[in-house]
């Protein structure tokens, strides 16, 4: 069983939006996924993928939850604090 986190996605999304990488980088990020992809087929194992979607309004609390809750505090980040500007 192989097991990627949303950070195997990060190159298309995050990092892109961030300015952590170029254009060039990830064009060659979306013409990779697909061979890896089937490199696992074709070894007879199947991938599965489940898109877990949370509200605006949802990570918006959840934001604010670690602004306000001390406890929560080690879960911010200077990078989480912009990334909610863009």
């Amino acid at each position: 069983m192989v097991t990627c986190d949303r950070s195997w996605f990060n190159r298309a999304l995050v990092e892109r939006v961030m300015g952590f990488c170029s254009e060039d980088e990830v064009e060659e990020f979306f013409r990779s996924v697909p061979k890896f992809e089937r490199m696992f087929v074709r070894s007879s194992i199947l991938p599965i993928k489940y898109w877990l979607s949370v509200s605006h309004e949802e990570q918006e609390k959840r934001f604010q939850d670690r602004i306000d809750d001390p406890a929560k505090h080690w879960k911010l980040s200077p990078m989480d604090l912009e990334s909610r500007t863009r």
